[in-house]
């Protein structure tokens, strides 16, 4: 399902977007996190299990539900952004994440 709606937000046509005067910056940020995507979609599960290695499980912890998802979804996005984004700063490495 994952792969469906990746291919799908590819193929999409976003040109409504420029039209709705969000700002220069508020564009290139999503310009940005679109080259990010197919990334993070490869490294995030590979995020979640490093932290619950060391401790951060994910099915263990005694805080309110709605905000212990909160903070699991703002924890492995921006992890996943970070190395995602250091990843295509090295050129040899961006072979991982699916760059050549």
């Amino acid at each position: 399902m994952a792969i469906g709606m990746f291919n799908l937000l590819v193929s999409s046509n976003f040109d409504w977007l420029k039209t709705k005067n969000l700002g220069h910056k508020t564009l290139t940020v999503i310009q940005s996190l679109v080259g990010l995507s197919f990334g993070i979609y490869l490294i995030h599960t590979y995020i979640v299990t490093v932290l619950s290695d060391i401790g951060f499980d994910f099915n263990r912890q005694s805080m309110n539900v709605y905000l212990y998802n909160l903070a699991n979804y703002s924890l492995v996005l921006g992890v996943s952004i970070l190395i995602v984004y250091l990843i295509k700063k090295i050129p040899r490495l961006r072979m991982i994440i699916g760059e050549l």
